[in-house]
């Protein structure tokens, strides 16, 4: 992760006009790709969404608590356990 202050930026962007409108793109391609992968798990059992999440981001499970992955997937903890139990 990279930090910048709001003034340096502007002054990126005075220096670079076309900066803006390239950073612009990449946030907007991010949060495309952030939504196409939330409704890839709609309509799919926990089972499924799980075995999903694991093969679209490994690092991400990997890196984060169970707890927050149950979360995301919209189960409970519990169930996650069960799941990943079952995969062994």
């Amino acid at each position: 992760m990279l930090a910048i202050s709001r003034a340096r930026l502007e002054e990126l962007y005075q220096r670079l006009p076309y900066l803006q409108g390239l950073l612009m793109q990449l946030i907007q391609q991010c949060l495309l790709d952030k939504i196409a992968m939330r409704r890839a798990y709609l309509g799919q059992d926990s089972a499924m969404r799980y075995q999903q999440f694991l093969l679209r981001q490994p690092e991400v499970a990997r890196r984060v608590s169970l707890t927050d992955v149950a979360s995301y997937l919209g189960i409970t903890l519990q169930s996650l356990s069960r799941l990943r139990k079952n995969l062994r």
